[in-house]
């Protein structure tokens, strides 16, 4: 899969895009922005509000995903 960076502006959300990005793109997030996560699956769902979004999910180089929206303070991790 080929990774692509994005320089969205992430000063107030670890994740923040106005519509669907590639497979592939990597976000870096964290206080030092020292964290990253490369983008494996976007499924579309609708909102309690009726609105279409996307659930968006995060893979870490540790192998451990996440989920988020496409704009999202945080990235819900799980576990391995």
């Amino acid at each position: 899969m080929e990774e692509h960076q994005t320089d969205v502006d992430r000063s107030v959300y670890a994740v923040n895009f106005p519509e669907v990005p590639e497979l592939g793109t990597r976000i870096r997030f964290g206080r030092n922005k020292r964290g990253s996560a490369i983008l494996i699956e976007a499924n579309p769902y609708q909102r309690k509000d009726g609105e279409q979004s996307f659930v968006l999910t995060w893979q870490r180089n540790n192998g451990c995903t996440g989920t988020s929206g496409l704009r999202s303070k945080n990235i819900n991790w799980r576990s391995k």
